[in-house]
């Protein structure tokens, strides 16, 4: 016998993605006025703003000079679609876990296909509260709906009450109070409803199809028929990739160090087989070992680059393997690869040794295996470069990137000229004090560095650093600043500025040279 289910969706929308990953990542919570920008030709336009800007009057498409003029202090940013669309694709992996039928909503949402999963989550109100509540908890502001269609859910959460629930067949009940906007029509096509006094989607319920197609085109009476059901509507459901496994499963339970590491190495074997023939290379392993009283344990390892070398992966599982318990023994053990990368046998090597403990030195031959080994040692993102980024500011004007922006990039590192800059730039500039007087162009005798007295025997200066007009940094509210390089007796050499806005004398250590 056939069950048929009534089709439902669930839609999640972030408003505010962009300001929302901003905070993810800062340190304390903005607070203050935000706005991200974006440049087309000459025009620099505000794409998003956080509620301060917004309660000031700031809103996307604003002019960034209008804005400026409206608030003085506020805060700008460039904007980073690549970065959001990253966001929101880590956001479907795991809104995957409430059902396998999903798609990106545009930039800034989400549309899942629940039918047949909402009970598993004690019914449809249960899973769109544990939803929203899970996106809020990780620091997104979200609404959510759930209809019939996506276009009605799509709706409910933009112009619903952010949990809103549209039951089986009452969609057109439901959606009737909702604006015209709420169909996704063009501005001009929306300018000639209002006209008309056409202000809901119930007044568009009265109107006949045939009038509604010969004033405003066939768009229109088709997107009302795909919201409320009368005409299919599908969405196109993210591609599911397979991860690459291999399995063993053994016929008595296995327990020794021994017979461990060879069960590893002939997964190994298999998946770097398997990874050969398909032009691939591993970025992450993960190892399960099923356990006798049906416990599992893993162990996981990464890659800087795509590799499929067996005697390297199986270099980085070796530590790990010493932490697998087997306790009364291991049934099956499965490798799965996660993340799989085009695989090019072309590596940045240079010549560096490891030194095992039961031997002698062992080449490695390039660069991605020791950031393999240190990352494995240290932990996630602990080995990484500096890249230049286009600011004459210091502390903006080179940004840290993960050993995933290392792989397989032979190109050089170009870095704009400019002065000596310190190895050492303090989080934040500290006051000196009880320094001799200086004058306008020249760094003082004496400095309380540290903790200690010292005399400066050479000083190079000044450089005039000035603040970006169109950032608001608490850091450089100040103004410019005249930079100095100085070397103490001891030998070692500070980087200090002088503020000239206001007080000449008042002096700050900002780096430390080696």
């Amino acid at each position: 016998m056939t069950t048929h289910f009534h089709k439902r969706y669930l839609t999640l929308w972030l408003p505010h993605v962009a300001i929302d990953r901003l905070n993810r990542i800062e340190a304390h919570p903005i607070t203050h006025p935000l706005a991200l920008t974006r440049r087309v030709h000459n025009r620099v336009s505000l794409v998003a703003v956080n509620g301060a800007a917004e309660s000031q009057g700031l809103q996307p498409g604003m002019v960034l000079a209008t804005a400026r003029a409206i608030c003085s202090e506020l805060d700008v940013r460039d904007d980073d679609p690549a970065a959001d669309a990253a966001l929101m694709q880590r956001l479907a992996n795991w809104a995957g876990r409430y059902t396998p039928s999903l798609a990106l909503d545009g930039s800034d949402g989400l549309i899942l296909d629940i039918t047949g999963c909402a009970h598993l989550f004690d019914g449809e109100m249960a899973l769109l509260k544990t939803a929203t509540h899970s996106l809020r908890r990780f620091g997104f502001s979200c609404h959510g709906a759930i209809a019939d269609t996506p276009g009605a859910a799509w709706a409910l959460a933009r112009f619903g009450d952010g949990q809103t629930i549209a039951g089986k067949g009452e969609t057109r009940k439901t959606l009737g109070p909702l604006p015209v906007t709420a169909l996704r029509m063009d501005a001009a096509t929306l300018e000639g409803l209002r006209l008309m006094g056409l202000k809901t989607l119930g007044d568009l319920y009265a109107m006949p199809r045939a009038s509604l197609a010969a004033r405003y085109g066939l768009e229109l009476a088709g997107r009302l028929d795909k919201i409320l059901g009368l005409s299919p509507d599908p969405i196109a459901p993210r591609p599911h990739k397979k991860p690459l496994r291999e399995q063993l499963r053994f016929p008595e339970p296995i327990g020794t160090a021994e017979s461990i590491a060879q069960a590893l190495r002939l997964l190994l074997d298999r998946l770097c087989q398997h990874l050969d023939t398909t032009g691939q290379g591993c970025r992450r392993l993960v190892l399960h070992c099923l356990r006798a009283d049906n416990s599992t344990q893993s162990a996981e390892i990464g890659t800087a680059s795509p590799n499929r070398t067996a005697d390297h992966l199986f270099h980085l599982f070796a530590e790990k393997l010493t932490r697998i318990e087997p306790r009364h023994g291991i049934d099956a053990m499965e490798l799965s690869a996660p993340v799989v990368e085009t695989y090019s046998p072309h590596q940045d090597g240079i010549s560096l040794h490891l030194q095992p403990s039961d031997g002698p030195q062992k080449p490695t031959g390039n660069l991605s295996v020791l950031i393999d080994n240190l990352e494995n040692r240290l932990g996630k993102k602990t080995v990484g470069v500096f890249r230049p980024v286009p600011s004459h500011l210091p502390e903006r004007a080179q940004a840290w990137r993960p050993s995933a922006d290392i792989q397989s990039k032979n190109q050089a590192t170009h870095w704009p000229p400019m002065p000596e800059r310190p190895l050492q730039l303090l989080k934040s500039p500290e006051p000196l004090y009880n320094f001799s007087q200086s004058t306008e162009d020249h760094a003082p005798q004496n400095i309380h560095c540290q903790g200690a007295d010292h005399h400066v025997k050479r000083a190079w200066g000044p450089e005039r650093i000035s603040a970006n007009w169109w950032r608001q940094d608490p850091n450089w509210k100040q103004g410019a600043r005249d930079y100095f390089r100085i070397q103490v007796e001891t030998g070692q050499q500070y980087w200090i500025y002088r503020e000239i806005q206001h007080n000449k004398n008042r002096w700050y250590l900002h780096g430390l040279f080696a």
